[in-house]
């Protein structure tokens, strides 16, 4: 565990077992613990720069895009290129459904509240997604939306209203700060 940076640690309980592997280094960097793991269980998400993240196939089903590209591959070891995802918005998107697998995904209908779980997000998830750059959470979304995961489109979008709303800038320079012109 010594590899991981420590704001990707969390519980071995919250998180199951997640393994990371990079195809520069060869390396294999593990997060939570892999007593969870059974043969045949797993898919590996390839991203766009190569990295292989290795998830449990019914958290990869929580997304329906992955999930229709499952049930397509009879196969018990199946690899699923996302050239459009970076390895770091992949494994923060297998984290979360990860932690989706024990824990039903929160509910978020607005983001007027001071808090994200005022909105109806977890603490949990208020906390994944309080950590991230304005850059990270527009990536988040963008490729949550591609997987068609709703549950976590919302909830990046409700970060980034709340980080806009927050910090007192006008419309013109958040939409300087997000790119978006």
């Amino acid at each position: 565990l010594a590899q991981v940076p420590q704001r990707f640690i969390r519980s071995s309980e919250q998180l199951g077992a997640m393994v990371c592997l990079s195809r520069a280094t060869r390396s294999t960097r593990v997060v939570g613990h892999l007593a969870n793991l059974e043969a045949g269980a797993t898919v590996t998400l390839r991203s766009a720069d190569g990295t292989a993240v290795l998830v449990h196939k019914e958290a990869a089903m929580l997304s329906p895009v992955l999930a229709d590209m499952l049930s397509d591959s009879g196969d018990d070891e199946v690899e699923i290129p996302l050239t459009t995802i970076n390895s770091h918005i992949l494994f923060r998107i297998a984290e979360y459904c990860t932690h989706h697998l024990v824990e039903p995904e929160s509910k978020v209908v607005t983001a007027t509240g001071k808090l994200l779980t005022d909105c109806g997000a977890s603490s949990w998830d208020a906390a994944f997604v309080g950590v991230m750059y304005a850059n990270e959470l527009q990536d988040l979304s963008i490729a949550a939306d591609f997987l068609a995961m709703d549950s976590l489109v919302r909830l990046a979008c409700a970060q980034q209203a709340r980080n806009l709303l927050s910090s007192g800038f006008s419309c013109k320079a958040s939409r300087i700060d997000v790119e978006v012109l």
